[in-house]
């Protein structure tokens, strides 16, 4: 027995075994004209896919000047634009930080703010969001009320305020509130302040 790997071409000398080799190659060469010339393409969407899924961030503790842990809901996930691997994650003042949070409320949800807050040590400063509503759909992508135990994926943007000093590291708590104290998500993720 003969096979040609290039031609996949395998030989018995009766054809038997050439007709089987042909059947089972058959789907795989007739995309490869499809899939070859996009290649560089695939490649370069799966590793910012990669890098955007990275995201280093933590949940709510409660502890040291953190709010207590949602009560509210589970998150499930968060990325980032521009992406960040790890902690600290550098950001410039005055860029646009384009956040997703991905969660499952535990009940149904009529509505939700996002509150945002830097803590510096001890001191907690307000970040100003420009549409707060949670269920703004034209900024957001969310529809409310949210359904008890189905995914949600929020999407909002912050400008980093240029109250903060070049070369600081704080901690940016990103709530997605439903009243005081009762959050259905609640992130924390440490940035840095680029020069």
């Amino acid at each position: 027995m003969v096979v040609h790997v290039v031609t996949g071409i395998v030989d018995d000398g009766h054809g038997l075994v050439a007709s089987r080799v042909q059947r089972h190659l058959t789907p795989l060469t007739r995309y490869s004209g499809l899939i070859m010339p996009y290649l560089p393409l695939y490649v370069a969407f799966f590793a910012l896919l990669g890098l955007s899924y990275g995201f280093p961030y933590s949940n709510c503790t409660g502890k040291e000047g953190s709010p207590p842990p949602s009560t509210l809901g589970k998150t499930v996930a968060v990325t980032s634009v521009p992406p960040c691997a790890a902690a600290p994650c550098e950001v410039h003042p005055s860029e646009v930080l384009n956040l997703t949070i991905t969660f499952v409320p535990n009940e149904v949800i009529s509505n939700f703010t996002a509150v945002v807050h830097a803590a510096l040590g001890t001191t907690k400063i307000p970040f100003p969001i420009p549409n707060p509503d949670g269920c703004d759909t034209s900024v957001t992508g969310v529809t409310c009320p949210l359904k008890a135990n189905t995914p949600v994926e929020w999407k909002h943007s912050l400008t980093l305020p240029k109250l903060i000093p070049a070369g600081v590291t704080v901690v940016i708590i990103w709530e997605l509130q439903v009243s005081a104290g009762n959050d259905v998500s609640c992130v924390e993720f440490v940035a840095k302040v680029a020069p």
